[in-house]
């Protein structure tokens, strides 16, 4: 069955134990067509460290990623980030 690609996807409150985020950005990055799918993710901001460590992995993991801070829709605890895939390119061992 040929399923057309997501223009949005949307990442609600899925960001809060560090063992899970390597799999989120994986999903994230595999389900994301380049130059087409949007990225939206809101999460309450619970602790900085894995608030860091999601937003560190989906920019190192994979290249072609842009992340903006949306600022000014929501309010404290809760943060909004807008991720576009301009290209497709893991990143293994640091290097492309």
């Amino acid at each position: 069955m040929d399923v057309d690609p997501a223009d949005l996807i949307l990442v609600v409150d899925c960001i809060y134990h560090p063992s899970l985020l390597p799999a989120l950005v994986e999903t994230i990055d595999y389900l994301t067509v380049s130059d087409q799918t949007a990225v939206l993710v809101v999460m309450e901001l619970r602790a900085v460290d894995v608030t860091r460590e999601f937003l560190d992995l989906w920019i190192t993991k994979y290249v072609g990623w842009e992340i903006w801070r949306i600022d000014g829709v929501l309010e404290r605890p809760y943060a909004m980030w807008l991720g576009w895939r301009t290209s497709h390119t893991e990143v293994s061992d640091g290097h492309i």
